[in-house]
């Protein structure tokens, strides 16, 4: 074949404008689905008139093909000619953290019921902490210790007047409680108890026993004592906490009393 030299306007096509029927492309429609898919544009529709399950759309497009524009422009005018969707929540069951329920809200509710629960959590660590710090909650609290105090306290003091009776008396040391004989109202000291007519010494030696025994019985109520006495305070606490709950749950409950699901 012979060759040919080409002129440089030969070189390139020219579109001759003449050609089209208007003078500009602001009275140009934009097509209706993907230039030179109109197969494609068909699957899609046809897939998306489809109301089964298990049913799926591969589309697979290079670059710039607007495969993703024009999915959602086929998905966003088949939704708008749809009924709005329900929205459909999750909340902990607390009883079976491993299954959380699925509520049923209408379209819009479900973002109103995250924040309004956001908010209750918020309004709950405000009001927990002002009723915890408040003066009432402080003197009720208040009471109950000085109840185990006072508690403790009778119980050795009735120990003690009983040694007092038998000339003996109750000292407080740095290790616990000591029994020691008095004479005339004081400490006897030991080489003066030591002096003192055997039959005696054994005398007073068997009454700091059973007055040892008697402090010994009541000291070991004491840790039941404690024990109720946090028991009373934890009462207290989950009712002064119950309170506070229950009026700000009770005010949201108001607001969604139309759905009992949330209620």
């Amino acid at each position: 074949m012979a060759a040919k030299e080409l002129g440089a306007d030969e070189l390139a096509w020219r579109c001759d404008p003449a050609a089209f029927g208007f003078d500009g492309t602001d009275g140009i429609e934009p097509p209706d689905g993907p230039l030179g898919q109109e197969r494609a544009a068909e699957a899609l529709e046809l897939s998306l008139s489809l109301r089964r399950r298990d049913f799926n759309v591969f589309v697979l497009g290079p670059p710039g093909s607007g495969r993703h524009t024009t999915v959602e422009r086929l998905l966003r005018a088949r939704a708008a000619a749809m009924p709005v969707p329900d929205d459909w929540v999750y909340v902990a069951d607390f009883a079976d953290p491993r299954r959380p329920r699925a509520i049923r809200l209408p379209a819009g509710r479900g973002r109103a019921l995250r924040r309004d629960l956001h908010e209750l959590l918020g309004d709950l660590l405000a009001a927990l902490r002002n009723a915890f710090e408040s003066e009432d909650f402080r003197t009720r609290r208040q009471i109950v210790e000085q109840e185990l105090e006072e508690r403790q306290k009778r119980a050795v003091a009735e120990v003690e007047e009983e040694a007092r009776r038998q000339g003996i008396a109750l000292l407080r040391t740095p290790v616990g409680f000591v029994f020691a004989p008095t004479v005339q109202g004081r400490v006897m000291p030991p080489e003066q108890f030591q002096q003192l007519p055997e039959p005696l010494r054994h005398q007073i030696e068997q009454r700091i026993e059973r007055l040892q025994e008697r402090l010994q019985q009541a000291l070991s109520q004491m840790p039941a004592w404690i024990k109720e006495t946090h028991e009373r305070i934890r009462r207290l606490v989950d009712e002064t906490a119950r309170a506070v709950v229950d009026w700000l749950v009770a005010r949201l409950s108001e607001r969604w009393r139309d759905q009992p699901a949330v209620v």
